[in-house]
């Protein structure tokens, strides 16, 4: 019998889950169906958003889904997300979108959400808070900064960058009647080339088993 790669690499994948990130339960403290990789710290699901918008549109994506933009509270969450910028994410970028934001009074920075702003991690001479052409008015990671923050313009041509979403965990005791979540071994007959089947892990519904491994 012909053993599916796509099942090989299923598993594969399920145990380096676990040997990463600890129990597979921890991760489904989670929402489920999120597009994206996530992982949890303590009361929270952090999902690394792999593509550039501005920040508004960031903010719409993380809120569209139950969540919101990565708000940090503290040094310890602070350490977790630079740990996986740089050691687990693989993004080249120069920086990361944060749900800080000073738009509603100038100078004055808070949380979108409205939750308190009672930590910060500014690089050195942040926040600046207005250039000669545009406000400065959001927040963003800056790998240079080694991930301290930076005021940046919110909707300026051409500021557009990836971005974290945050969600609440649940209680890993709490029964969730959630619909149609998915398996961690998926299995097929479709013939599926390696180099693809990430692809059709992470979106099994979509048109990658188009691939032909022929």
């Amino acid at each position: 019998m012909e053993v599916s790669y796509i099942k090989l690499y299923s598993v594969f994948a399920l145990l380096l889950r676990i040997s990463v990130h600890g129990q597979v339960s921890d991760r489904d403290r989670c929402p489920p169906r999120l597009a994206y990789a996530y992982y949890t710290f303590q009361d929270k699901c952090y999902e690394f958003i792999n593509h550039e918008e501005y920040w508004a549109e960031g903010q719409s994506y993380c809120e569209g889904n139950g969540g919101k933009m990565l708000e940090i509270y503290d040094q310890a969450t602070m350490d977790f997300i630079r740990y996986n910028l740089d050691n687990v994410t693989g993004w080249t970028e120069a920086g990361v979108w944060i749900g800080a934001t000073d738009s509603a009074v100038e100078g004055t920075w808070e949380w979108h959400s409205g939750s308190v702003f009672h930590y910060s991690y500014w690089g050195e001479g942040e926040p600046v808070d207005y250039w000669p052409l545009y406000h400065r008015d959001c927040g963003l990671l800056r790998r240079e900064y080694n991930w301290r923050w930076a005021a940046y313009p919110c909707y300026s041509l051409g500021y557009y960058y990836k971005f974290i979403c945050m969600y609440g965990a649940h209680d890993s005791t709490t029964k969730h009647d959630y619909c149609c979540h998915q398996p961690d071994v998926i299995e097929t007959n479709d013939r599926i080339q390696y180099t693809h089947s990430s692809l059709y892990c992470s979106h099994p519904h979509d048109n990658y088993h188009t691939y032909s491994s022929n």
